[in-house]
């Protein structure tokens, strides 16, 4: 059993990524890692994800763009910021403005850094990708 299932689907991600895999199956499954699934499948870093089995069991079959994923990484302590400083977060954690996003956490939900500055709003940062 993981602390963090989060940590544990974000490295599963990755190291299917780096191998080259275009499906994989995460056992793991619940609200906050479909949320964030959306916002990949959004920015055009994974073609998509699907529900398979039933009640208990649901697992999440995830198409990858291995290509497309570099790196992505959880941040912990997940980091509060306000919208005036996901600029300041962004070369922090990012290689260059234009490439790669973070994924925050919003009263609105879950969305990318550039939803956030669209809205103008603030959260917290759970991982950034590239």
């Amino acid at each position: 059993m993981s602390v963090d299932p989060f940590a544990e689907v974000v490295n599963q991600i990755k190291t299917s990524a780096r191998v080259g895999k275009r499906e994989i199956i995460l056992k793991r499954n619940n609200r906050l890692i479909r949320n964030v699934l959306n916002v990949l499948k959004e920015e055009g870093y994974i073609q998509g994800f699907e529900l398979i089995g039933d009640g208990y069991l649901q697992m999440l079959k995830v198409t990858l763009i291995p290509e497309r994923i570099r790196e992505f990484q959880v941040v912990n302590p997940r980091t509060p910021v306000k919208y005036l400083e996901i600029i300041q977060k962004e070369m922090q954690y990012l290689p260059s403005y234009v490439e790669g996003i973070l994924i925050l956490t919003t009263p609105k939900g879950v969305m990318s850094n550039r939803k956030a500055k669209e809205l103008k709003i603030g959260g917290r940062i759970i991982a950034y990708i590239f």
